[in-house]
Protein backbone atom coordinates (compact mmCIF):
# COMPACT_ATOMS: atom_id res chain seq x y z
CA UNK A 1 0.00 0.00 0.00
CA UNK A 2 1.35 3.38 -0.89
CA UNK A 3 1.92 5.82 1.92
CA UNK A 4 0.74 8.57 -0.44
CA UNK A 5 -2.80 7.23 -0.14
CA UNK A 6 -2.66 7.65 3.62
CA UNK A 7 -1.63 11.24 3.23
CA UNK A 8 -4.46 11.84 0.79
CA UNK A 9 -6.89 10.20 3.18
CA UNK A 10 -5.61 12.33 6.02
CA UNK A 11 -6.06 15.48 3.97
CA UNK A 12 -9.60 14.54 2.99
CA UNK A 13 -10.46 13.55 6.53
CA UNK A 14 -9.09 16.79 7.91
CA UNK A 15 -11.25 18.83 5.54
CA UNK A 16 -14.29 16.75 6.30
CA UNK A 17 -14.00 17.47 10.04
CA UNK A 18 -14.33 21.15 9.27
CA UNK A 19 -17.72 20.48 7.73
CA UNK A 20 -20.60 20.44 10.24
CA UNK A 21 -22.48 17.87 8.17
CA UNK A 22 -19.75 15.26 8.77
CA UNK A 23 -18.86 16.11 12.36
CA UNK A 24 -19.90 13.79 15.19
CA UNK A 25 -23.26 14.58 16.69
CA UNK A 26 -21.84 15.58 20.10
CA UNK A 27 -19.38 17.97 18.43
CA UNK A 28 -22.22 19.54 16.42
CA UNK A 29 -24.24 20.04 19.60
CA UNK A 30 -21.28 21.60 21.42
CA UNK A 31 -20.65 23.91 18.47
CA UNK A 32 -24.30 24.99 18.35
CA UNK A 33 -24.30 25.63 22.09
CA UNK A 34 -21.10 27.69 21.88
CA UNK A 35 -22.47 29.74 18.98
CA UNK A 36 -25.74 30.31 20.84
CA UNK A 37 -23.94 31.58 23.95
CA UNK A 38 -21.45 33.66 21.93
CA UNK A 39 -24.08 35.27 19.69
CA UNK A 40 -26.45 35.83 22.60
CA UNK A 41 -23.76 37.57 24.64
CA UNK A 42 -22.82 39.99 21.88
CA UNK A 43 -26.47 40.60 21.03
CA UNK A 44 -27.16 41.61 24.64
CA UNK A 45 -24.05 43.79 24.75
CA UNK A 46 -25.02 45.41 21.45
CA UNK A 47 -28.56 46.14 22.58
CA UNK A 48 -27.30 47.59 25.87
CA UNK A 49 -24.76 49.75 24.02
CA UNK A 50 -27.36 51.14 21.61
CA UNK A 51 -29.73 51.80 24.50
CA UNK A 52 -27.00 53.63 26.43
CA UNK A 53 -26.20 55.83 23.42
CA UNK A 54 -29.89 56.57 22.91
CA UNK A 55 -30.42 57.45 26.58
CA UNK A 56 -27.34 59.70 26.67
CA UNK A 57 -28.50 61.51 23.54
CA UNK A 58 -31.98 61.97 25.02
CA UNK A 59 -30.36 63.46 28.14
CA UNK A 60 -28.64 66.02 25.92
CA UNK A 61 -31.94 67.07 24.37
CA UNK A 62 -33.53 67.26 27.82
CA UNK A 63 -30.71 69.43 29.12
CA UNK A 64 -30.90 71.76 26.10
CA UNK A 65 -34.67 72.05 26.41
CA UNK A 66 -34.51 72.65 30.16
CA UNK A 67 -31.80 75.27 29.80
CA UNK A 68 -33.61 76.99 26.95
CA UNK A 69 -36.94 77.22 28.82
CA UNK A 70 -35.47 78.45 32.11
CA UNK A 71 -33.06 80.84 30.45
CA UNK A 72 -36.05 82.71 29.00
CA UNK A 73 -37.09 83.75 32.51
CA UNK A 74 -33.53 84.46 33.63
CA UNK A 75 -32.96 81.31 35.65
CA UNK A 76 -30.36 78.56 35.60
CA UNK A 77 -31.57 74.94 35.27
CA UNK A 78 -32.18 73.63 38.77
CA UNK A 79 -32.44 69.87 38.22
CA UNK A 80 -28.63 69.52 38.26
CA UNK A 81 -27.50 71.83 41.08
CA UNK A 82 -23.77 71.14 40.82
CA UNK A 83 -23.26 71.11 37.07
CA UNK A 84 -26.14 73.20 35.77
CA UNK A 85 -23.93 75.89 34.24
CA UNK A 86 -21.27 73.57 32.85
CA UNK A 87 -23.63 71.05 31.30
CA UNK A 88 -26.14 73.63 30.13
CA UNK A 89 -23.52 75.71 28.41
CA UNK A 90 -20.10 74.16 27.80
CA UNK A 91 -21.31 70.55 27.64
CA UNK A 92 -24.34 71.01 25.39
CA UNK A 93 -24.02 74.55 24.04
CA UNK A 94 -26.23 76.16 21.47
CA UNK A 95 -23.09 77.96 20.27
CA UNK A 96 -19.50 77.56 21.41
CA UNK A 97 -16.43 79.45 20.15
CA UNK A 98 -12.86 78.39 21.05
CA UNK A 99 -9.76 80.51 20.39
CA UNK A 100 -6.35 78.98 21.12
CA UNK A 101 -2.66 79.65 20.61
CA UNK A 102 0.12 77.13 21.04
CA UNK A 103 3.59 75.99 20.09
CA UNK A 104 4.79 72.84 18.36
CA UNK A 105 8.52 73.19 18.90
CA UNK A 106 11.04 76.02 18.90
CA UNK A 107 10.27 77.26 15.38
CA UNK A 108 6.59 76.36 14.97
CA UNK A 109 3.52 78.00 16.52
CA UNK A 110 -0.16 77.78 15.72
CA UNK A 111 -3.41 79.72 16.03
CA UNK A 112 -6.58 77.70 16.36
CA UNK A 113 -10.27 78.56 16.06
CA UNK A 114 -13.29 76.29 16.36
CA UNK A 115 -17.02 76.93 16.38
CA UNK A 116 -19.69 74.45 17.42
CA UNK A 117 -23.42 74.97 17.04
CA UNK A 118 -26.33 72.64 17.66
CA UNK A 119 -29.24 71.64 19.84
CA UNK A 120 -29.17 68.80 22.32
CA UNK A 121 -27.42 65.74 20.94
CA UNK A 122 -26.90 67.02 17.38
CA UNK A 123 -24.30 69.63 16.43
CA UNK A 124 -21.90 70.80 13.74
CA UNK A 125 -18.25 71.56 14.49
CA UNK A 126 -15.80 73.49 12.32
CA UNK A 127 -12.16 73.90 13.34
CA UNK A 128 -9.19 75.55 11.65
CA UNK A 129 -5.56 75.42 12.77
CA UNK A 130 -2.89 77.57 11.13
CA UNK A 131 0.69 76.43 11.80
CA UNK A 132 3.53 78.87 11.11
CA UNK A 133 7.24 78.08 10.86
CA UNK A 134 9.74 80.90 11.33
CA UNK A 135 12.88 79.59 9.64
CA UNK A 136 12.37 78.81 6.86
CA UNK A 137 9.12 80.76 6.67
CA UNK A 138 6.23 78.44 5.90
CA UNK A 139 2.55 77.88 6.71
CA UNK A 140 0.34 74.83 6.98
CA UNK A 141 -3.41 74.95 7.54
CA UNK A 142 -5.61 72.12 8.81
CA UNK A 143 -9.37 72.28 9.02
CA UNK A 144 -12.02 69.91 10.30
CA UNK A 145 -15.75 69.68 9.73
CA UNK A 146 -17.77 67.24 11.84
CA UNK A 147 -21.33 66.18 12.46
CA UNK A 148 -21.44 65.44 16.20
CA UNK A 149 -23.63 63.27 18.39
CA UNK A 150 -23.33 64.71 21.90
CA UNK A 151 -24.16 62.49 24.86
CA UNK A 152 -24.59 63.26 28.55
CA UNK A 153 -23.55 60.04 30.23
CA UNK A 154 -24.04 61.51 33.73
CA UNK A 155 -23.95 64.86 35.52
CA UNK A 156 -20.18 64.74 35.36
CA UNK A 157 -19.47 63.03 32.05
CA UNK A 158 -20.16 63.98 28.45
CA UNK A 159 -18.96 62.25 25.27
CA UNK A 160 -19.07 63.17 21.60
CA UNK A 161 -18.96 60.94 18.55
CA UNK A 162 -18.37 62.58 15.19
CA UNK A 163 -17.88 61.83 11.53
CA UNK A 164 -16.66 64.33 9.00
CA UNK A 165 -13.77 65.62 6.94
CA UNK A 166 -10.17 66.52 7.76
CA UNK A 167 -8.25 68.67 5.28
CA UNK A 168 -4.58 69.64 5.14
CA UNK A 169 -3.62 72.68 3.04
CA UNK A 170 0.05 73.36 2.39
CA UNK A 171 1.69 73.07 -1.01
CA UNK A 172 -1.59 71.52 -2.11
CA UNK A 173 -4.93 70.57 -0.54
CA UNK A 174 -5.65 67.02 0.60
CA UNK A 175 -8.69 65.77 2.52
CA UNK A 176 -10.12 62.52 3.81
CA UNK A 177 -12.87 61.08 5.99
CA UNK A 178 -12.27 61.45 9.74
CA UNK A 179 -13.74 60.09 12.97
CA UNK A 180 -13.85 62.01 16.23
CA UNK A 181 -14.24 60.99 19.85
CA UNK A 182 -14.33 63.50 22.69
CA UNK A 183 -14.73 63.14 26.44
CA UNK A 184 -15.53 65.79 29.02
CA UNK A 185 -15.42 65.34 32.79
CA UNK A 186 -16.24 67.92 35.47
CA UNK A 187 -14.59 67.61 38.88
CA UNK A 188 -16.61 70.56 40.18
CA UNK A 189 -19.03 73.05 38.70
CA UNK A 190 -16.12 75.17 37.48
CA UNK A 191 -13.18 72.78 36.97
CA UNK A 192 -13.10 70.08 34.33
CA UNK A 193 -11.07 68.34 31.64
CA UNK A 194 -11.66 67.65 27.97
CA UNK A 195 -9.99 64.99 25.81
CA UNK A 196 -10.44 64.70 22.06
CA UNK A 197 -9.11 62.30 19.45
CA UNK A 198 -9.48 62.61 15.68
CA UNK A 199 -8.47 59.65 13.52
CA UNK A 200 -7.86 59.93 9.80
CA UNK A 201 -6.85 56.63 8.17
CA UNK A 202 -7.98 56.78 4.55
CA UNK A 203 -6.61 56.60 1.05
CA UNK A 204 -5.34 60.18 1.13
CA UNK A 205 -4.40 61.02 4.74
CA UNK A 206 -3.11 59.15 7.77
CA UNK A 207 -3.23 61.45 10.81
CA UNK A 208 -3.87 61.14 14.53
CA UNK A 209 -4.89 64.47 16.10
CA UNK A 210 -5.20 64.34 19.91
CA UNK A 211 -5.73 67.02 22.53
CA UNK A 212 -5.97 67.23 26.31
CA UNK A 213 -7.18 70.32 28.14
CA UNK A 214 -7.98 71.58 31.63
CA UNK A 215 -10.77 74.16 31.78
CA UNK A 216 -11.91 76.58 34.44
CA UNK A 217 -15.39 78.03 33.92
CA UNK A 218 -16.71 81.53 34.51
CA UNK A 219 -20.31 81.01 33.47
CA UNK A 220 -20.22 81.70 29.70
CA UNK A 221 -16.41 81.92 29.57
CA UNK A 222 -13.82 79.19 30.16
CA UNK A 223 -10.04 79.41 30.44
CA UNK A 224 -8.14 76.51 28.90
CA UNK A 225 -4.63 75.12 29.24
CA UNK A 226 -3.73 71.99 27.29
CA UNK A 227 -1.49 69.89 25.10
CA UNK A 228 -2.01 68.93 21.45
CA UNK A 229 -0.32 66.23 19.37
CA UNK A 230 -0.80 65.90 15.60
CA UNK A 231 1.04 62.82 14.34
CA UNK A 232 1.63 61.81 10.73
CA UNK A 233 3.85 58.73 10.44
CA UNK A 234 7.32 59.74 11.64
CA UNK A 235 6.57 63.48 11.83
CA UNK A 236 4.74 65.16 14.71
CA UNK A 237 3.52 68.61 15.71
CA UNK A 238 3.31 68.57 19.51
CA UNK A 239 3.17 71.24 22.18
CA UNK A 240 1.27 73.16 24.82
CA UNK A 241 -1.64 75.52 24.15
CA UNK A 242 -3.72 78.11 25.96
CA UNK A 243 -7.03 79.63 25.05
CA UNK A 244 -10.52 80.88 25.77
CA UNK A 245 -13.89 79.25 25.24
CA UNK A 246 -17.13 81.22 24.91
CA UNK A 247 -20.41 79.31 25.15
CA UNK A 248 -24.09 80.07 25.08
Amino acid sequence: MSFADRLDDFEVDAKTKKSSSKAPKNEQNNSKLSNFIFEGFFYDVGVSFVQAISDAGAASFKRASSYSDQHKVGQEPSDSPIFATAIGKRYVPFVRLDLQHGSAGDDVSFNDMSIETGYGAVALLYRNSLYKERDPADELSMDQLFLLYRMLVSERVKTDLGIGRYRVMGNDSTSDIALKFALGFNFTKKLGIEISSVSVHGANLDIADREFGILYDFDALSLKLGYRSVDADSHQLRGILAGLSFQY
